[in-house]
């Protein structure tokens, strides 16, 4: 598994590959973001591997997010303050 996260001014870009035959959870510790309170738009596997799904989270620095992997799949996401 791999995970990116860059920063452009206010706005944070996430994505992560796995790259095992077996589904993968990941646990991605969100200490990189300041101490406010953020919104992440998150796009990652559906039930197969022709269905993407989205959703939005409030989330913290304090937090960490579990984000389920299919084989070879993988997730993105944008990270914005409130």
């Amino acid at each position: 598994m791999i995970v990116i996260a860059r920063r452009k001014g206010k706005l944070w870009y996430v994505a992560g590959l796995n790259g095992k035959d077996t589904p993968q959870t990941l646990d991605l510790n969100l200490k990189f973001l300041g101490n406010l309170d953020y919104s992440l738009q998150l796009f990652k596997d559906g039930a197969d591997t022709k269905s993407i799904t989205s959703e939005t989270k409030s989330v913290r620095k304090s937090g960490i997010l579990q984000i389920q992997c299919l084989p070879r799949g993988g997730f993105a996401g944008v990270v914005s303050s409130l």
